[in-house]
């Protein structure tokens, strides 16, 4: 059977959705070496060569003017195709880290493509942060390591030490979590090398390599939370459950807690036990505190904002900010950073 252009149209159509179904395919959609991704790569490529064929294929039909109402619908299952195919080859990228006494343990790719990646954090320890960051052009981590060592302790060239750390490290965005209480947090990455770990005392963190395809998935927001150097812009009520995004609008780090807190209490009263306390996070607990799950963020660089998505029970919560300004010591909550809100 001779084939002529009309009959080469399906068979061409047939390989483009078949190389799209294929490339969607988790196991090697998520793959970043390997068979799986060599599969992955060569059903996507497989994709673009038989879409390609297929338009080609449809104008030289159409220009010979033969079975134009089965082009037309040739090009829209093509265009369908190529937007199922697309989205499927968009997901951001998931990734689980459990942080423990023998540091971050992290489950999925440490390749990720560019836009955003949603992260999850577990801890089987109580206070325990996340951190994504990267570093300013002309920075190394070697840099970071060696300006981490030097920082300890309180002398002239630990404290120039510690601010060439934040000077040249940008704070993308993580989780503060407690034991039964998981959250995760969603951050647009760009093609570089990241960081996700916890800094501690001597900092365990993963490289992680951003290159390729960027990704457009992402979750809804149902709130937002803008902090800047004076306090916390909210609505007064949030979602219990489900996904806000937090930005700092501020020209400093800054950071939320989510602390519950007894029914009826203002802001004026957390106020005076911030002014009493003078703002010391490890104060005596106030009266209108409750014993009950907690969260938080890490610190988050100017300009820089995040998604966090967790599940709280609802009530009423603090929402406090613990640092301190890097230059006079003085606590962000003396400053204005704290609120009520309520979670529902």
């Amino acid at each position: 059977m001779k084939l002529t252009v009309v009959r080469a149209i399906p068979i061409a159509l047939a390989i483009a959705i078949a190389g799209f179904f294929v490339s969607g395919v988790d196991r090697f959609k998520n793959a970043h070496h390997g068979f799986d991704a060599v599969v992955g790569e060569a059903a996507w490529l497989g994709f673009l060569v038989a879409a390609l064929a297929v338009i080609v294929l449809v104008a030289v039909a159409l220009h010979r003017r033969r079975r134009a109402a089965i082009m037309s619908a040739c090009v829209c299952a093509l265009a369908l195709a190529a937007v199922a195919g697309a989205s499927t080859r968009t997901i951001a990228p998931s990734v689980t880290v459990t942080l423990g006494s023998h540091g971050p343990t992290i489950a999925g790719p440490t390749r990720w493509h560019p836009g955003p990646v949603r992260i999850g954090a577990a801890s089987r320890l109580p206070d325990q942060e996340l951190v994504l960051l990267h570093f300013r052009p002309g920075y190394s981590y070697a840099q970071f390591q060696a300006d981490g060592v030097l920082a300890q302790g309180h002398t002239p060239a630990a404290r120039a030490a510690l601010a060439r750390v934040f000077a040249h490290t940008v704070l993308d965005g993580g989780v503060n979590v407690f034991p039964g209480t998981p959250a995760s947090f969603t951050v647009d990455v760009r093609p570089g090398t990241y960081y996700l770990g916890e800094l501690v005392l001597r900092p365990e963190l993963t490289p992680i390599h951003v290159a390729g395809r960027a990704s457009t998935a992402q979750s809804a927001s149902a709130g937002v939370v803008t902090a800047t150097d004076a306090g916390y812009r909210l609505a007064a009520t949030l979602p219990a459950r489900g996904t806000i995004t937090i930005r700092n609008a501020g020209t400093q780090l800054h950071r939320l807690n989510l602390i519950p807190i007894k029914r009826g209490t203002t802001r004026a009263q957390l106020a005076a036990y911030i002014r009493k306390t003078g703002g010391n996070d490890n104060a005596p607990a106030p009266p209108f505190a409750l014993k009950g799950a907690q969260l938080g963020t890490s610190d988050i660089s100017p300009r820089r904002k995040m998604q966090l998505t967790y599940d709280l029970p609802a009530g009423e919560y603090a929402i406090l900010d613990f640092n301190h300004d890097m230059k006079t010591g003085r606590a962000d909550t003396l400053e204005g950073m704290y609120a009520v809100v309520t979670l529902g």
